[in-house]
């Protein structure tokens, strides 16, 4: 199981990017860094093609975003038993 670096090519500058900014939001950058353990400086050049975007991080890409996926799931799920936890105290016998 898991990705493996070699089973895709490297990311485009541009996939990067779209992917930076549909898990993180507007302050893409600097959270993506954090999480690949370089600087925002790094993301920059990197993502102005400036240096290759490493192998291995579209399979790191992979994998955040299926940690960032599985939270949001969480949270709807919890949103959900809360919203059913309000209902049931409004509706005593229910």
């Amino acid at each position: 199981g898991g990705y493996m670096s070699t089973d895709y090519p490297s990311l485009t500058p541009l996939e990067l990017a779209a992917a930076g900014q549909a898990l993180f939001g507007v302050h893409w950058r600097g959270e993506l860094a954090r999480r690949l353990g370089v600087t925002e400086a790094e993301v920059r050049l990197i993502e102005r093609g400036t240096m290759p975007v490493p192998p291995a991080w579209r399979a790191r890409l992979i994998g955040l975003a299926q940690d960032v996926s599985l939270r949001a799931m969480q949270i709807a799920a919890a949103v959900a038993l809360l919203r059913l936890t309000f209902w049931l105290r409004k509706n005593p016998g229910a």
